[in-house]
């Protein structure tokens, strides 16, 4: 029988559970969406959530795509999901 083992998500606490994405507004993160963080200057691409249940502690890892590095945020500091441009269809000329 194989033994059921928790996502931890590269994490080595198996009290950690992870998630790729989770609802912020009428969105739904995924992971690879870029968002912003508040008071931090950037873009960040989204990559995991993360909640640990005995402290009752969430945050997000993120990677700022400008510079590559890592980071984590509380929940509470995501501002916004940045949205790709529309492209507009041109209009045609009769």
């Amino acid at each position: 029988m194989k033994k059921k083992v928790l996502d931890t998500g590269g994490y080595d606490n198996p009290n950690l559970v992870c998630s790729f994405e989770f609802p912020f507004g009428k969105h739904v993160v995924k992971s690879g969406d870029n968002i912003k963080i508040r008071n931090m200057r950037g873009v960040y691409r989204f990559y995991k959530i993360v909640h640990n249940p005995v402290k009752d502690v969430t945050w997000v890892d993120v990677m700022n795509v400008n510079t590559g590095q890592w980071h984590s945020f509380y929940v509470t500091q995501v501002k916004a999901v940045v949205r790709p441009k529309r492209s507009y269809r041109k209009k045609e000329s009769t």
